[in-house]
């Protein structure tokens, strides 16, 4: 039955929202990552 199945999940879980990192670098601040340029603005 799908109800034990979602059942069992929920018990081995924890809590919260798990979310892998995929284009950064662990370490490294996300804006040193960035070529910047300076512009005027006029």
């Amino acid at each position: 039955m799908i109800t034990g199945n979602c059942r069992a999940l929920r018990s081995q879980s924890t809590k919260g929202l798990r979310i892998e990192r995929m284009h950064t670098t662990p370490g490294v601040h996300l804006y040193d990552e960035v070529a910047w340029e300076r512009r005027d603005v006029i």
